[in-house]
């Protein structure tokens, strides 16, 4: 198997990687008693998202790279409840969560424009 950082190039990869670091940003300003709770939910689902886009990447199959773009799919939504979860319990002041709303909002459309790629590309 060859290992390489190519998926690193492509835009929603990219995207994935910037919303992982604002929702590190974030949640290190939660309470510390978060830290087993929607700290680590938080960032657990939000690498999730790269490494999948990255199993995708890889995958021979477009239908089964497109079944893990929807996995990625799932898994942002995943993260947008837990956004929304941590603004209602106030677990840091509301603007702060803007950014990783807009960064959820673009890896999203990333992912949109990828499927629509390897669509086209099978055809």
């Amino acid at each position: 198997m060859k290992l390489d950082r190519s998926c690193s190039k492509l835009p929603a990869c990219r995207s994935a990687m910037r919303l992982v670091h604002a929702v590190y940003d974030i949640t290190a300003h939660f309470p510390d008693n978060e830290k087993s709770g929607m700290i680590s939910m938080l960032r657990r689902t939000s690498t999730r998202i790269p490494t999948i886009l990255a199993d995708s990447h890889y995958q021979q199959d477009p239908d089964e790279s497109v079944r893990r773009l929807a996995t990625a799919e799932d898994t942002l939504r995943e993260l947008y409840s837990y956004l929304d979860i941590a603004e209602r319990l106030r677990l840091a002041r509301r603007w702060r969560f803007r950014r990783p709303r807009r960064r959820a909002q673009a890896t999203a459309a990333s992912l949109d424009q990828m499927r629509e790629r390897i669509l086209e590309s099978g055809d």
